[in-house]
């Protein structure tokens, strides 16, 4: 029953539902079509742990804005702090990280 809006203005992450808007009367109907979507298929959601309009939004370690999708500050401080590869193995692996977080 969601399928039809997503990526319009919603994004699905396993049991996460990201509504996504530019204006504010936009979000309410957003919403709205979301949540009369899961009623009609009797799906719930927990009250404890949704959030409404929030300006920034911590997803997958990423912090995502109006403005731009940056990492989580955290992950760079650790990935800078790891110690020199010492095989070939572990060199791919931390490319690869690396890579996906540039």
């Amino acid at each position: 029953m969601l399928r039809k809006y997503f990526r319009k203005f919603i994004l699905i992450y396993l049991n996460n539902i990201i509504i996504y808007f530019k204006t504010f009367e936009e979000y309410k109907q957003h919403v709205q079509l979301v949540f009369e979507a899961l009623w009609i298929t009797s799906l719930m959601i927990k009250s404890k742990k949704y959030k409404f309009a929030q300006k920034e939004l911590w997803f997958l370690e990423h912090i995502i804005s109006a403005d731009r999708i940056s990492i989580n500050p955290e992950k760079i401080t650790k990935m800078v702090a790891l110690p020199l590869s010492i095989n070939l193995k572990e060199l791919r692996s931390r490319l690869g990280l690396f890579s996906y977080y540039q």
